[in-house]
Parts: structure tokens; C-alpha cells; sequence
């Protein structure tokens, strides 16, 4: 039991010497995981190392792994526990077996090394990244809302204000990697989830690229694709994802999709013509903007930059922020989460070094996880649906390793 005084920080009970050993034990795993990542990082600078510095210590040693909450081609997705902090992340698995294609393996390492470099407030945060003999596994932020693709089922179609403000962080998501010359190429409403207090962020990048040149590979599904792909023309990332994205807000609004056919044929003859309908619930602005990004001729096609000026996402309400398109400086460390690191055992020095340079170790993970924390206070096991997810944690440890 915690025991609360009046005006001070809450008194831990005293730990057992079981505990305290447990805990020491604890502490010296994520100091060895960062400096196995520090050490990493070194190496690939000097061209010997992977794409991304990993850590060796065991993910389950640092997490509580529990059950699957998403699946894929690669693999799986775990709601998973941080023993240090028990705040929660979410733990992508990629299965090695799954990965021997030569395209599979570069994806992978293409959604690491461009969420290692950005960092947006509306783009999911990539925290640390383990590797072992059978699987790669990418501890990610924990965004507990759902997808986008879901809130629309729930609702058939979105209010215009949600729609106009979610879209507003996605032009500012989108815009802010337009600028960074990376193209998503994967847009659609299951690549967007909702957190907490209700804001979009984008995820899975495994098809990404960082290019400034024309691309060839068709990537993304069908119903997003633009016409462009479709032809089979080389063409430019940026407003492609455009496309994608006035396809996820025509949808947002109209609760189906504005190109469908019972055919892969027929669908893409549908997209090749690039004519929609909108209902009559679809007020002028919003549908200016939609014709102003599925436009067939690209070069016609508004970028994200421009879209931001708009005049539909111009009139948001006084609550709602400026788009962001803005990277995410470390700023100055905040001494009430650096004295919280110093009471788990993991503060002093190095902890600074490993936070202001983000070496995406256990130690710079933790930090964040603290600062998630003070924004969004409620306990990480307060809602039974959490713990059942926990529930029987680590039981098939065989698949985490």
C-alpha cells in the first residue's frame, strides 16, 4: 500500500530483500541494454553494425509481454508492460522465418531507420528495437484508442469538425515527412490510430522510403492507390500519399470508399477514371479539398504543404492547435522526470547523454515513458480490459523470444 501525505510525493513501502535483489537485478539488465545499444550505434557509424543498433538483453526480461492486440504478414503486435516504469507499449514481432525475402528484410529495416529519425507528435514513436535468434521485435509507443478504420465503423461516418481536425494532423504528419523526403506509401484509415485524447497518429512505415527521385515499386492497397500506380508509371512518393490521403478523408466523411468495384479490374478501371459522387450531407469547402487531391494528372495534385492553407482546414475552432510540422527537439531535460530516473536507479550522466542524443535504448525509453505518464496520468492497470491483456503475461514466452 502507498501511503499519502499532504503535500509530498508518495512514500513507497519498504521492499523485501527479495525485492530490492529483484529490483538491482532489474536495473543492471537496462543499464547492460543501453550501453549494448550505445556500443552498437558505434559500430554502425563505422560501417559495422546493422541498419539499427539493437539491444541483446531479452525483451521479456525489461516487459511484462501480454496478448496479441494486432497480426499481420510480418507477425504480430503485443500490448506489453515496461517492468521499470509499468507503463504500457505496444511490442511489433517480426518473425525471422518471414523475413529471408530479400524485400521483407529491407522493409523492416526501412520502417527503423525512418522512425528513428522522426519525430512528430501525430507519428507513432518508436522506442527501442531487441533482436534475437528467431524474431526482431520493435517496442513502440502504446496508442490505446484503436484504428481509425474501426472509429468509422462504430460511427458509419465522421462529424466534419472530427474530420477536419484529424485530417489537420495527418497534413501536418504527412507534410512534416514530405519535407524529409520520406513518402509513407502505405495511407489507409488501419494505418491511423486514435489515442487518448482523441488525436491521430500514423503508423507502419515498413513501406516507406526516404528518396528525393521518382519511384517505380507500386506499394499500399488497392482502394488508396493512385491512378498513376495503378498505370504502372514511375511517379513521385509525396503526392501519391496525397491521393491516399483525400481517399481516407472522402471516406471519413462519406462512411464508404469513393472508387469500389467486385473486381481488382473493375476497381482499378473505377480509380483510373477518377470520378466520385459525394452525398449531399458534404458541405462546398470539404469538397474542394477532396477534388483538389484525387486529381488524375499528379502534377496537378495539391502537396501537403499547400493543403495546410486551405481555407476548410483554416476554419478550425480556437481549441484546435496550428498544424504541426515541426521535428520534436529534446529540449531541456525536465528535472522531475530526471530525479524519477535517478530514484529507479538509472539516472546520472549517462542517462543524460543517452535521453538528449535519443539512442532509442532502455534507459532514453524509460524517460519517455515517464514523460507519457505526466501527460496522460491514469494507471497504466486501471481498466480490466488492460489487465486481461496482461493476463497470463509471459505464459508462451517461447513465441516472445
Amino acid at each position: 500500500m502507498v501511503v499519502r501525505v499532504p503535500g509530498a510525493k508518495a512514500v513507497q513501502p519498504a521492499q523485501t530483500p527479495q525485492q530490492a535483489a529483484e529490483r538491482r537485478a532489474l536495473v543492471e539488465l537496462c543499464l547492460k541494454s543501453s550501453r549494448a545499444v550505445a556500443v552498437g550505434k558505434s559500430e554502425s557509424g563505422r560501417g559495422q553494425g546493422t541498419a539499427a543498433a539493437v539491444t541483446t538483453v531479452g525483451l521479456s526480461q525489461l516487459y511484462v509481454i501480454g496478448k496479441p492486440i494486432g497480426e499481420g504478414a510480418y507477425g504480430f503486435v503485443r500490448i506489453a508492460q515496461q517492468r521499470l516504469t509499468l507503463q504500457l507499449v505496444a511490442v511489433k514481432t517480426f518473425d525471422k522465418q518471414r523475413l529471408r525475402d530479400p524485400g521483407a528484410r529491407r522493409r523492416l529495416e526501412n520502417e527503423i531507420r525512418v522512425l528513428q529519425r522522426v519525430r512528430h507528435k501525430h507519428v507513432v514513436r518508436l522506442f527501442e528495437v531487441f533482436e534475437s535468434a528467431k524474431r526482431v521485435h520493435l517496442c513502440m509507443e502504446h496508442v490505446p484508442c484503436g484504428t481509425l478504420a474501426r472509429l468509422i465503423r462504430r460511427q458509419k461516418r465522421l462529424p466534419e469538425p472530427l474530420a477536419r481536425r484529424l485530417l489537420r494532423q495527418l497534413v501536418g504528419a504527412l507534410s512534416y515527412l514530405h519535407h524529409r523526403c520520406i513518402a509513407h506509401r502505405d495511407v489507409k484509415l488501419e494505418n491511423v490510430l486514435i489515442d487518448e485524447a482523441g488525436d491521430a497518429k500514423l503508423i507502419d512505415f515498413g513501406f516507406s522510403i526516404v528518396s528525393r527521385s521518382r519511384l517505380r515499386v507500386p506499394c499500399g492497397s488497392l482502394s488508396y492507390t493512385a491512378p498513376e500506380i495503378v498505370r504502372g508509371c514511375d511517379y513521385d512518393g509525396p503526392l501519391a500519399d496525397v491521393w491516399s490521403l483525400g481517399v481516407l478523408l472522402y471516406v471519413m466523411l462519406v462512411g464508404k470508399f469513393p472508387f469500389v468495384g467486385a473486381t481488382k479490374d473493375e476497381l482499378s478501371r473505377h480509380i483510373l477514371r477518377g470520378q466520385f459522387a459525394l452525398p449531399v450531407h458534404v458541405t462546398r469547402e470539404p469538397e474542394t479539398l477532396l477534388r483538389a487531391m484525387m486529381i488524375i494528372d499528379a502534377s496537378r495534385r495539391e502537396p501537403c504543404e499547400r493543403l495546410a492553407r486551405h481555407a476548410w482546414l483554416e476554419r478550425a475552432s480556437a481549441s484546435e492547435p496550428e498544424i504541426c510540422t515541426e521535428h520534436q527537439k529534446v529540449g531541456e531535460l525536465e528535472a522531475e522526470l530526471m530525479a524519477e530516473l535517478a530514484e529507479l536507479g538509472v539516472g546520472g550522466e549517462s542517462a543524460r547523454e543517452s535521453i538528449t542524443q535519443c539512442r532509442h535504448d532502455h534507459v532514453h525509453t524509460t524517460y519517455q515513458l515517464l514523460r507519457k505518464k505526466q501527460q496522460h496520468p491514469a494507471p497504466s492497470m486501471a481498466s480490466v480490459e488492460l489487465e486481461s491483456q496482461l493476463g497470463g503475461a509471459n505464459s508462451d514466452e517461447a513465441q516472445v523470444c
